[in-house]
């Protein structure tokens, strides 16, 4: 079989490799070229290789491949030696290639030694061929040399192999070859006091608490490199990754589960490594001892017998078992032991292995002792662990605990993560346990993953204090010496013998991809003491390599004064003066501020900044020490020194709000003026005993009092005032008492009311109800007049109308009620409502004054306080892509103390207001497509997804929205697809739901209110609803005029009509008072949590004495389940700061659209 088609190179030795073969080229004209096709095709096969010599058989146009030999001039004995002695000099040329990496220089190392490593001379080859080609070397030889490259990118060891040198032979002479440690058994031996407590804890305090600490994996990925050569595939650190997330969603009722047999928990438990065996034992204590130990002048220990268990048999019965719980301590030792296990895998805290064992590489997986907390516990059980649970004899010697611990812990880490190889996505070869390779390719591969992953283990064993980075400042320069045993590198190295330069090579491996300036201390002539060091060499080795070089136990030592400066401390102190003129806070004046910057000790001007940062470099000095800036950080603070620290306007009003002053697109303390502290303190103290005149007749609840306070107090300062309660808290109450008052003070002498049109004689009504002495007037409707009175009630659509002639006349207040109407700042109808924004009072009243998007706060404010929030596309900037795509807290956290002062938000469940209203609670009716929804709701998803993958742009949303809807109708019932105004109940599962509900809500004596966004599915409603309980339904829509809407509002809640009432969501979810009804219906799922809320609180409103349940109908498996969800998370946003925002629907991709919409099981 052949291999796949391969590249011809990935690495810079690689393309080395194949520029020696174009330049053999020149002697073997035409058949390298016809090579380089064959090797492309993967017709090389049986790649084999030895010491100067390569074998390979190539699959040519005959049947039987041929057999291809290609001897390489080596290395002479002479020659091998001038190799070793440069090697030997060159500790980071050797660290590297220790990872499979061939730095550069090594090609100019080598022949300064006269060594040629890439044999460029024809003379230097000898090929053979079984084919019938005349020609040497042929097409088939010529793919071998093509092919080579594969094993030379994967391992660069293979280029000294071709020259008759092994790597085994380069690692043995340099006395680098890793050999399996060797165990060593310590004189373990139990004390007289032990032995007397065979059984027993040898501490008083045994096991210390099970913490284990975070950011093992983060540690762990920082060592390893991101896409490694001899992985082609890409990015094996984000493949290794997976492995790690998914351990760390382990859940202990997966593994946790009692034996087969029962054992009781003052078992004794003892684990022999040898056998990989966990032995348990019923045997009473001095029994068990007898087994164990007996007096032959000394004790002698021999094998205790019982029930055998492999450390993956026991875990699941382990972690079942507390260490609350009255165990024998053998016992808990290791269910302690079993817990750590868990803990360390769940926390990362763990490492695949791959070792050496004849032809076959072994991968393990196991505990990871870099953290020292992880290491004090190993030695915290293994000195206060029974005898009882560890003891054991090895070739005379008894083993320590450390051993016996160690090696149980493995297998148990080794377990779990073989669990989770099996169920995250990773690379097939983590499954294996035992590999043997079949070509160099793949021996390079285990070499490479081996290669790969050595840093891990040279971090575990870390420097022991040997290397150590040392800082000096000579003439203004900073320079790095690196000393080994407080000498230079360049003495200290040589010095080394060669059996203790491993571990020193793979530091310096790790220190040297870590931190790249380390190579220029190796040059031809060797090591030089110290390197010169730029500003961003000095920020790595003070900033961001800090923690590794911790980990590694490497001290930095510092001659000399150097502060690293990791995050600049920016104040702002306001120069300008705030004026209260009239009562009316005014900052229209120019709001000056100084900047200062805590600079360690120190707090620097602005002009003393600019001083300093003349330079380019972010390295300086002030006084006798130096300061160190990021280049990011020095940009920074540069392009702020450029500005003019200058506010006009609404920009100082917004400042002195939040507090913060932005400068630069960044944001800093402010200290606002003195003034605006006073003026707040003093309207606070000017409203605290306000009531409302006698004009109103009503007694208003404290939170409703509060409210109009607020109110009067907002408007009195200058400012516009959003009151933004729950619904059916007051809202129309508290701004009728506002009105009242500024009357009754002349602040005012016309106010108009903006209302939607449902809503136009509910303000009448209100009015007539708590001001009856407050003239009012109705303007809307064909032939509409304005009559001269106090209050004139108008619509949004007659305001669009006629905008030119309300806006002259010239109104001191204006009320938005339902202002989310407003919402959409290129609406005509808003657009109308800024033409009003001049009045000198204005008011919005809306329960959910944002419904989507926080561009809607940003226009309900032009109307209110125009300028506060900044130009639209200052608006979206600053706060609405930080907070709704980002989730930026801090941005959120600045918008609220912003608009907080001009929006007053309550709700039912504040401690205040709770106990004046009964509960409402909710319920999900989760219901199931019948068999023709389920076929045409799959039907409609294939057919529409084809056209939405085509197309873009508008058209794409246009197509998502419809299909959104057309889903929506069909989970109705198929009747709205059709478009059929008549239909089944068996046709549709919520209609089904629907009619059982209905039955248990009637013979409850109850009444109820069912929504539909849809008039078709209300009338289809109505209809059955008829049929099943001879009841006709009131059913309110958008085509019922307003006397009539009236009317059926009036009757229902007199208890004169059917039980059922039946309203579009539009239609009827504001405005409305329908207590009496104490079941809430909503039959189809609205994209709106705060347009679904309003609706349920028609019923659950003030002056409701009685529970309110409401029933949302949702279809299983379909968009219905899954975006409940989205629901959830919209209704979140939106209580906090009065902010909402969500992913639109129609910017989902086509793999997010598809799972949202599929339909399942």
């Amino acid at each position: 079989m052949r291999t796949p088609r391969i590249p011809l190179s990935k690495t810079w030795w690689g393309e080395q490799w194949l520029k020696a073969l174009e330049e053999l080229g020149r002697f073997w004209p035409n058949r390298l070229p016809r090579g380089r096709r064959y090797a492309r095709s993967g017709a090389v096969v049986d790649l084999s290789l030895r010491p100067a010599l390569v074998e390979a058989r190539v699959q040519g146009t005959r049947p039987t491949p041929y057999r291809v030999k290609i001897r390489l001039r080596p290395f002479q004995d002479q020659e091998k030696e001038a190799l070793f002695q440069a090697l030997e000099s060159k500790p980071f040329i050797t660290a590297a290639l220790l990872r499979l990496e061939m730095p550069p220089q090594i090609l100019a190392v080598l022949a300064a030694k006269g060594l040629e490593l890439i044999p460029r001379d024809p003379e230097e080859f000898w090929t053979s061929c079984s084919c019938p080609d005349w020609a040497n070397p042929c097409k088939h030889i010529a793919a071998v040399f093509y092919t080579l490259t594969q094993a030379i990118d994967s391992d660069p060891f293979t280029l000294f192999l071709l020259r008759g040198v092994s790597r085994e032979e380069i690692l043995s002479r340099l006395q680098l070859l890793q050999r399996e440690e060797e165990v060593t058994l310590e004189e373990f031996h139990p004390r007289k006091g032990d032995l007397e407590r065979f059984y027993a804890f040898r501490k008083d305090e045994p096991l210390p608490p099970l913490h284990i600490p975070e950011g093992a994996p983060d540690f762990i990925f920082s060592l390893l490199t991101k896409a490694p050569v001899f992985y082609p595939r890409g990015d094996l650190r984000r493949e290794l990754s997976r492995l790690y997330q998914e351990v760390s969603q382990f859940s202990l009722e997966d593994f946790a589960h009692p034996l087969d047999r029962p054992w009781e928990r003052d078992a004794e438990a003892l684990y022999f490594p040898e056998e990989k065996k966990l032995f348990l034992t019923h045997s009473q204590p001095t029994g068990y001892r007898a087994r164990v130990l007996r007096w032959e002048g000394e004790w002698r220990w021999r094998r205790p017998s019982g029930y055998p268990l492999s450390p993956a048999e026991a875990l699941p019965w382990l972690l079942e078992l507390s260490l609350e719980e009255d165990l024998s301590p053998s016992l808990k030792t290791y269910v302690y032991l079993s817990h750590l296990a868990w803990g360390l895998v769940i926390k990362g805290h763990f490492i695949p292995q791959v070792k050496r064992q004849g032809p076959y590489y072994l991968l393990r997986f196991r505990p990871y002792y870099l953290f020292s907390q992880v290491r004090e516990l190993m030695e915290a059980v293994a000195q206060s662990a029974p005898l009882s649970s560890f003891l054991q004899e090895k070739n005379g010697a008894y083993l320590p605990p450390q051993r016996v611990f160690r090696d149980f812990l493995e297998e148990l880490v080794d377990f779990l993560l073989r669990q989770g190889v099996s169920r995250a996505k990773v690379p097939g070869f983590f499954s294996l346990k035992k590999y043997r390779p079949e070509d160099p390719v793949e021996k390079a591969f285990w070499e490479g993953l081996s290669s790969w992953l050595a840093p891990l283990e040279a971090a575990e064993k870390g420097n022991r204090g040997e290397l150590s980075f040392l800082l000096e400042e000579k003439r203004k320069y900073w320079y790095l010496s690196l000393l080994l045993r407080n000498k230079p590198l360049s003495q200290g190295f040589s010095e080394l013998p060669l059996e203790e330069r491993k571990g020193l090579l793979e530091t310096l491996g790790i220190l040297s991809r870590a931190f790249p300036v380390l190579k220029g201390l190796e040059s031809r002539k060797g090591l030089a003491e110290r390197v010169k060091l730029s500003s961003e060499d000095l920020l790595t080795i003070l900033g961001s390599g800090k923690s590794l070089l911790k980990a590694l136990d490497v001290p930095v030592v510092v001659r000399g004064k150097l502060k690293l400066i990791e995050g600049l401390k920016l104040k702002a102190y306001a120069r300008g003066k705030a004026t209260t003129s009239s009562g009316v806070l005014s900052l229209d004046q120019l709001l000056h501020f100084d900047l200062k910057v805590a600079l360690g000790d120190q707090e620097l001007s602005f002009e003393e900044l600019q001083e300093i940062l003349q330079g380019d470099s972010p390295l300086f000095r002030l006084k006798d020490e130096f300061y160190l800036l990021s280049p990011e950080e020095f940009s920074r603070l540069k392009k702020l020194l450029t500005q003019e620290p200058v506010l006009t306007g609404p920009q100082a009003l917004r400042t002195t709000l939040a507090e913060e002053v932005e400068f630069g697109r960044e944001y800093f303390p402010l200290e606002p003026p003195p003034e605006v502290r006073e003026f707040f303190e003093q309207l606070r103290e000017r409203i605290k005993d306000l009531y409302p005149p006698p004009t109103v007749k009503a007694r208003l609840r404290p939170y409703q009092l509060k409210g109009f306070r607020w109110l009067v107090g907002t408007l009195l300062a200058g400012f516009g005032a959003c009151l933004a309660d729950d619904m059916g808290l007051g809202k129309t109450l508290q701004t009728i008492c506002l009105i009242a008052y500024l009357l009754e003070e002349r602040k005012i002498k016309r106010t108009l009311i903006v209302a939607p049109t449902t809503l136009l004689g509910n303000w009448q009504a209100e009015f007539a109800r708590f001001a009856p002495e407050i003239e009012t007037a109705l303007y809307h409707g064909p032939g509409r007049r304005r009559v001269e009175a106090p209050v004139l009630i108008t619509s949004y659509g007659t305001l669009r109308s006629d905008q030119e002639e309300l806006e002259q006349a010239g109104f001191d207040l204006v009320v938005l009620d339902e202002a989310q109407n407003i919402k959409n700042p290129e609406a005509a109808q808003t657009r109308a409502v800024y033409r009003l924004a001049s009045a000198p009072y204005r008011v919005a009243l809306s329960g959910t004054p944002i419904e989507n998007r926080l561009l809607e706060l940003w226009s309900l404010f032009r109307f209110l306080n125009p300028g506060l929030l900044g130009s639209r596309q200052r608006f979206l900037e600053l706060w609405a892509r930080p907070i709704e795509f980002w989730g930026d807290q801090k941005a959120r956290e600045r918008l609220r103390r912003v608009i907080a002062p001009f929006i007053l938000r309550r709700e039912k469940r504040d401690p205040a207001i709770a106990p004046e209203l009964p509960e409402k609670m909710e319920k999900d009716e989760w219901c199931f497509l019948t068999p023709p929804q389920a076929a045409l709701y799959q039907k409609v998803v294939e057919e529409i997804f084809k056209k939405i993958e085509r197309s873009e742009g508008l058209e794409r949303r246009g197509l998502v929205l419809k299909l959104l809807l057309l889903l929506k109708q069909i989970c109705d019932h198929p009747s709205l697809y059709f478009k059929h105004r008549t239909g089944k109940v068996e046709d549709s599962g919520k209609l089904l739901r629907l009619v059982e509900l209905l039955e248990e809500i009637r013979n409850q004596g109850e009444k109820v209110l069912i929504f539909s966004q849809f008039r078709t599915m209300g009338e289809l409603i109505c209809q059955v609803v008829s049929e099943r309980f001879g009841e006709t339904p009131f059913f309110l829509h958008g085509g019922v005029s307003r006397k009539k809407r009236e009317e059926l509002v009036q009757r229902f809640e007199r208890g004169e009509g059917p039980f059922v009432f039946v309203l579009s969501l539009k239609a009827g979810g504001t405005g409305l008072n329908l207590v009496s009804a104490t079941q809430v219906v909503h039959y189809d799922l609205w994209w709106n949590p705060a347009v679904e809320s309003q609706a349920t609180d028609r019923a659950y409103r003030i002056g409701q004495t009685r529970n309110v349940l409401v029933h949302r109908l949702l279809t299983r498996h379909t968009l219905e389940e899954k975006i409940n969800a989205l629901l959830s998370r919209k209704k979140e946003l939106a209580e906090s700061i009065v902010s909402a925002g969500e992913k639109w629907i129609t910017e989902l991709s086509n793999e997010e659209l598809r799972e949202l919409v599929a339909l399942e099981n």
